[in-house]
Formats: structure tokens, C-alpha cells, sequence
């Protein structure tokens, strides 16, 4: 039986002179866990390999990670700005473009979904304590990935259809969010507060989704699990 073929964005991690392509396991367990097959793509440097790696696979799921720098955007840093690597982040715009020209599927966790919204000429909020003072905590304390709220996805979108309306409670560690929605996006959910939790393609030709929150943790729960099972089956060149 054929099964549908899955990129995964890596992350870059340096100690001194060598640096290190990582993706956490999750990412890839969860994927595999949903009958697709994962395929990790480091940072490269030769472009040319987006377009061979994206006519070959199915559909792509960008994974989260440190912020996105202001600075590509024409903004300042804010002192609580954690850049990802340049590597992977130069690799990730030129990427996620790609993924918009060729239509691939895609799913956005994270920074994941907030560099679909960038890329499509919507506005991140550098630091929600300070753009949205009236939010709850999206962050928890530092290292806790068990820090949980709920979130209310909206009737009529893909997000309603895998996590329904009733006690959706999700995996979130941010300080950054969307604050303006790219107009190529609709909102699918938010939190108690607002704060944008997930988004999907206007496009009816492109299925695109992005979540803030975390499915992949290793406390996802049994809807988190159906995210990637719904995205896998999507993704599914058989069906």
C-alpha cells in the first residue's frame, strides 16, 4: 500500500565550531504513528534541492522552534526575541515560499505557523505580555512543556472537524503570536483571550493549515494524534 511521503523541517543546533541538524522525535513519531513516512531536510545551502525535495514528497509539515528574527521583517528585536539559527531560518523562508508557489500540503506548528502568516505578508506580535496585556499565560514557566490551555476552534473549519468544540485543551510555550492575519488565512481557532491558536488556507486549491500549539509533545493527547492522522490522510497520493 502506498503511503503518502512527509518533509519535516530540521532545526540547527551549534556547540562551538560544529553544528547539528535536530528535529524532535515527536515530529517524526507522530507522523510515522499516522501511516505516513517522515522525511527530515536539514538546512541547505544548495536551493536548487528545495524543487527536487518538494516534486518528491507528498506534503510538509513545518516544524516549530526559537523565534523568527524581527529584523527580516523591517522590525527591531524585542529583548525577550530568541532567534532560531539564520541557517535554518534563511532555509525556511525560501522553503515555505516554494510551498506556497507548488501548492504542497502543508502543516505549520509553532513558529511552523507563524512563518506561514509572515510569509504571506501577515504581522507577528514580538511578545504577548506586552502587545496583548489582558492574555493568559501562553508561555508557562521556563522548560515546563507540560503547560496547557484551552482553545476554541471555530464551526466549518478543518480544525473544528479533528478537535471539535468541547474541552480542547492544548500543549503551548510562546511569547510570540500572530497579530495581523495574512488575508490569504482564516482564523479556525483561538483561545479565551483571542490569541490566534490556528489558521487554514482561503485558497481552496492549497491546503495549508498552522496550529501555535504543540500536537507533537509527548503529552499530545488522542486529538492531537488525529491532527497528523487527518493531515496524513490528505496527504495520501492513493486516496
Amino acid at each position: 500500500m502506498e503511503r503518502p511521503l512527509i518533509a519535516i523541517n530540521a532545526d540547527v543546533k551549534c556547540q562551538k565550531d560544529l553544528c547539528f541538524a535536530v528535529l524532535q522525535s515527536g515530529y517524526y513519531e507522530a507522523l510515522q504513528k499516522a501511516n505516513a513516512v517522515p522525511v527530515i531536510i536539514p538546512p541547505l545551502r544548495d536551493i536548487s534541492a528545495i524543487d527536487c525535495i518538494l516534486n518528491r514528497v507528498n506534503g510538509v509539515v513545518l516544524s516549530g522552534g526559537g523565534d523568527l528574527d524581527p529584523e527580516n521583517d523591517g522590525w527591531q528585536r524585542h529583548a525577550k526575541t530568541r532567534c532560531m539559527h539564520e541557517a535554518r531560518e534563511s532555509f525556511d523562508r525560501v522553503f515555505v515560499r516554494k510551498i506556497m508557489e507548488k501548492k504542497i500540503p502543508v502543516l505549520g506548528i509553532g513558529a511552523g505557523m507563524q512563518l506561514l502568516n509572515v510569509a504571506c505578508d501577515g504581522h507577528l506580535s514580538l511578545h504577548i505580555p506586552e502587545d496583548f496585556p489582558k492574555a493568559m499565560d501562553h508561555r508557562g514557566k521556563p522548560g515546563d512543556l507540560h503547560h496547557k490551555h484551552q482553545i476554541y476552534p471555530r464551526k466549518g473549519t478543518w480544525t473544528h472537524s479533528v478537535y471539535g468544540e468541547s474541552n480542547v485543551f492544548v500543549t503551548s510555550y510562546h511569547h510570540m503570536c500572530i497579530q495581523d492575519l495574512s488575508t490569504a488565512f482564516a482564523i479556525s481557532a483561538v483561545a479565551g483571550d483571542n490569541i490566534i491558536e490556528a489558521i487554514e488556507s482561503r485558497d481552496p486549491e492549497w491546503f495549508a493549515v498552522g496550529v501555535q500549539f504543540h500536537p507533537e509533545v509527548p503529552i499530545s493527547t488522542a486529538l492531537d494524534d488525529r491532527l497528523f492522522e487527518e493531515f496524513a490522510m490528505f496527504c495520501d497520493p492513493s486516496c
